[in-house]
């Protein structure tokens, strides 16, 4: 199925209106339509599409397309629509993506779903603590995709140490070294800590997004509050849709269950005490 101009212009110019459109139909079918569509602007309508549909959709794309549409997103968001494919299909696509996209990618699904580690963005600039101004200012010119407002500052043992925000070092010496001018650093959160431990921490009254570390110390990202928030409100909306589908089944087996033993015995009663042991058994399950 080939696209022509004036869906071509729909599908750039009204994302949110296409992905809800476009999400009606098979992943197979709409990964044939989308083949000919620029990688920029398939990321735009998936960016509005349901994460599952999205991630089924790339499955069904070459690896090629696949991977070049993974490379406009987040490395967060990335990470959430590689989730939701099979293992298999996943690595196959990582394969695909630039080494420094697939090493970061790599690096967030080490975690499970649900920790810091899950969302953060390993796409940070550090230095090391014997650079002079001069030379970190050269490297930011040359890397400025991953600078935002603020460099962070390791030791030998890649520890976070300190940071300085680029305010303050296009101001100072290029002769003096960053260590000197560095500020103390920001409380930093495990990769391994569950999103709902950390979402009240005092630390966000004053700041968007906060240093990770792993299990060793090492400084390895940054979590950001709005990332944050929006994973723990994604991971609610997934619950409460499996609570209501375990709800739906569970009540069609209770009618199907009652329906049964009244043909096979009308006698038949289901006493309190059996509802609450069904009940235990549920839990002990869940």
């Amino acid at each position: 199925m080939m696209t022509n101009s004036l869906p071509e212009y729909f599908l750039e110019h009204h994302p949110a209106n296409a992905a809800r459109l476009l999400e009606k139909y098979e992943p197979s079918i709409l990964a044939d339509y989308l083949a000919s569509v620029s990688s920029e602007a398939i990321a735009n309508i998936f960016r509005h599409m349901n994460s599952s549909i999205a991630a089924e959709c790339l499955v069904s794309m070459t690896e090629d397309k696949a991977a070049a549409i993974l490379e406009q997103f987040s490395i967060e968001r990335a990470a959430l629509l590689l989730r939701r494919m099979s293992l298999v299909d996943r690595i196959r696509i990582i394969r695909k993506l630039s080494s420094l996209t697939s090493n970061m990618l790599r690096l967030v699904l080490r975690y499970p779903q649900g920790t810091v580690g899950q969302v953060m963005n390993p796409n940070v600039f550090a230095v090391s603590k014997d650079r002079f101004v001069s030379e970190v200012i050269a490297l930011i010119q040359e890397n400025n995709d991953q600078v935002r407002s603020k460099v962070y500052v390791l030791n030998d043992k890649h520890r976070l140490i300190g940071m300085v925000f680029i305010r303050d070092l296009l101001v100072c010496e290029p002769g003096k070294s960053i260590e000197e001018i560095m500020r103390e650093p920001e409380a930093t959160i495990s990769a391994r800590a569950s999103l709902s431990s950390v979402k009240d921490y005092i630390q966000w009254n004053d700041r968007d997004n906060l240093p990770v570390v792993d299990q060793t110390g090492k400084f390895i990202g940054i979590l950001k509050r709005g990332v944050m928030l929006d994973a723990l409100k994604n991971d609610q909306n997934e619950m409460q849709q499996g609570e209501g589908l375990v709800d739906t089944a569970m009540t069609v087996a209770e009618l199907f269950w009652e329906v049964c033993a009244n043909v096979i015995a009308p006698q038949h009663e289901i006493t309190n005490e059996g509802k609450d042991n069904e009940r235990t058994d549920q839990l002990n399950r869940k």
